[in-house]
């Protein structure tokens, strides 16, 4: 057993030499980092706006500031000044897009993940470092926050460069710059300005740093204003900058705002201290749980040795604990907003603290076993995640493939979604009589049930639906659903009857001579998947000709974009379509031709309906196509 334990010893302390090398060391880190980064990059182009918002924020740029216009809840988006300036000018030079915007969060995760790992690097250890770099690329908050384009993650980035000034001056108090302080103060400003969420963590630096002075006034009796002042004007003169171009908004003769906008008001309303509902110590445990058991294994392992050797830490790492715990008790006890995202900051402090404690272990075999432990840190993030990394492409596949917002529309929410909805769909409907007036004049075919709405409310049991997945921070728990109308038709004769009297599939031309109808609307429902080739797809158009002349036309696919209130719509360039028109003069009938412009392969599907529909309930058809 002696000699089993002094070969597992050997062997441990050979592949220690090996790893730390520089060349294997850099190996290593290279193939982590640009794996997961590639990785964080995964259908970024079809991913969209998964959440209101991100995209009351886009919308707050694009068209608030063409505007000149600040007002209501759209104004609070003015409560993150530095973030609203740099992705401004982002956009203005790339594109306001929903491409541009998830990259610019990408970009950021990417950037977050180098910074903490040479700020380990050069403040810890490299064996620090690198467990670091693990903990970040695969954990499952970490990859969510860096796809979302909330700027969480330009905020910790300056929250981490503003930790490492502070550590450059601790490490050298007696002999501060002056100029530190400053930047000191600066970076905390900024990153405040980035997010309200570091608010906490700001006021727990700065708290550190007076405590730091009052506890020299009663050693020393001497108590250094300027050194504060300095860290006070440092974040000042950031206020002080977006307060001056709030000022000019406000009393420009250009801009409308409004009254009860206030960019400095809204920074607090976001890290209110006097929310009730505060989140308790289970409900903030769930951003480590939720990256499963071994991860949060080695947090604690991490965590316990860091309380082992407490003793033997320097002021650095002091610090660093004591902006943890103080910046925690105070979303604990204070009342303020309990979401997870706000308290990430704290996440991404604890993983640098317990990597550092699982480096410094002092019992036996600790390399082995906890770099097998990080392995299944790994293998778990693909296992449990991957199903759950496909919801990021959901909004844009489905409007895609349901046709968008010209075939698909959205139930109206009493709660607001920051006009979310607006950019995906411009059809919204509140009750039955909307829908199918929807459904036979606006080319209506799927209907869109937003996240927190109740199905039942709709007043029909038994509807078919299918549901899809968003993407959160809580594992994709929100959903969306989708009805298709023509799946559930035969839920609703109470609004009207319904005769089918002609059906065609796979055309290029018919005539109406043969039609059937009893005092009844006539309705054309044309509908399918063109799948034919891209080019030849964009050509096809419906033709309707009286005794061989033209007299209507019209493209099955719109154009790609449109701009509506200087906001720019996509029409998705899916596969489905669906048009529908009502055959008002039915007496000249016989002398009507349909064509299509295009030839249709013999693979696309589509459906040529005529029905016949005898209206019960009162149903405008005011914006039907008639012919």
């Amino acid at each position: 057993m002696k000699s089993l334990i002094t070969k597992i010893t050997i062997y441990e302390t050979k592949i220690k030499e090996i790893f730390f090398s520089n060349k294997f060391y850099i190996f290593f880190f290279l193939a982590i980092f640009f794996s997961t980064s590639i990785l964080k990059l995964y259908n970024i182009h079809i991913q969209g706006f998964g959440d209101s918002d991100i995209f009351a924020h886009h919308e707050f740029l694009l068209r608030y500031f063409s505007e000149y216009k600040l007002e209501g809840t759209m104004g609070s988006m003015w409560g993150r000044p530095s973030r609203t300036f740099l992705q401004f000018l982002i956009s203005y030079f790339f594109g306001f897009t929903t491409l541009v915007y998830n990259l610019s969060a990408v970009i950021s995760g990417i950037l977050l993940t180098l910074i903490i790992f040479l700020f380990c690097k050069k403040y810890f250890n490299k064996l620090t470092a690198f467990y670091v770099l693990i903990f970040c690329s695969f954990s499952f908050s970490f990859f969510y926050w860096s796809r979302i384009a909330k700027f969480i993650i330009p905020s910790i980035i300056i929250l981490i460069l503003s930790i490492s000034v502070a550590f450059k001056i601790i490490k050298n108090y007696e002999n501060k710059n002056s100029f530190d302080l400053f930047i000191l103060g600066l970076l905390l400003s900024l990153s405040v300005t980035f997010h309200p969420n570091t608010l906490p963590t700001v006021l727990s630096i700065g708290s550190f740093f007076f405590i730091k002075e009052a506890s020299n006034f009663f050693r020393k009796k001497t108590f250094d204003f300027y050194s504060l002042s300095y860290i006070f004007f440092g974040f000042i003169s950031v206020v002080f900058f977006y307060e001056i171009i709030f000022i000019y908004f406000k009393y420009s003769s250009n801009w409308l705002v409004y009254d009860n906008v206030s960019w400095i008001a809204e920074i607090f309303k976001h890290s209110s201290m006097i929310d009730k509902s505060r989140g308790g110590i289970l409900y903030y445990s769930n951003i480590i749980s939720q990256e499963g058991v071994f991860f949060s294994l080695l947090i604690l392992i991490g965590s316990i040795s860091l309380i082992k050797n407490f003793s033997n830490l320097n002021e650095t790492h002091y610090f660093l604990i004591y902006v943890l715990v103080i910046t925690f008790f105070l979303y604990l006890f204070s009342g303020v907003n309990p979401r997870l995202r706000n308290i990430f900051q704290l996440f991404i402090i604890l993983i640098i603290l317990s990597s550092y404690g699982i480096s410094i272990l002092s019992f036996r075999f600790k390399f082995l076993i906890i770099n097998i432990l990080f392995i299944f840190v790994i293998i778990n993030f693909f296992v449990n995640h991957w199903n759950y990394l496909q919801n990021f492409k959901n909004i844009e596949i489905v409007n895609k493939n349901f046709g968008g917002i010209e075939n698909i529309a959205m139930i109206k929410s009493n709660k607001t979604t920051y006009h979310f909805e607006k950019y995906y769909y411009n059809k919204f409907y509140s009750n039955w009589q909307d829908i199918w007036s929807g459904y036979f004049c606006d080319d209506v075919a799927f209907l869109s049930i937003p996240p927190g709405l109740n199905i039942n409310k709709l007043g029909k049991e038994g509807l078919i639906f299918e549901k899809y997945y968003l993407p959160n921070d809580i594992k994709g728990k929100s959903n969306f659903k989708i009805i298709n109308l023509n799946e559930n038709i035969p839920f609703f004769k109470d609004f009207f009857q319904i005769r089918m009297i002609k059906k065609e599939k796979n055309f290029n031309e018919i005539k109406f001579s043969d039609l059937n109808f009893k005092n009844e609307k006539i309705f054309l429902i044309f509908e399918g998947n063109i799948i034919s080739n891209k080019n030849d797809r964009n050509q096809i158009s419906i033709d309707f000709f009286k005794d061989n002349e033209l007299i209507y036309s019209e493209k099955i696919f719109p154009d790609n974009q449109v701009i509506n209130n200087n906001v720019k719509k996509v029409y998705y360039d899916g596969n489905f379509f669906k048009k529908t028109f009502i055959l008002a003069n039915q007496k000249n009938l016989g002398k009507l031709t349909l064509k299509l412009s295009k030839k249709i392969g013999n693979s696309d599907e589509f459906d040529l309906k005529v029905v016949a529909l005898k209206f019960i309930n009162n149903i405008s058809l005011d914006s039907c196509r008639k012919l």
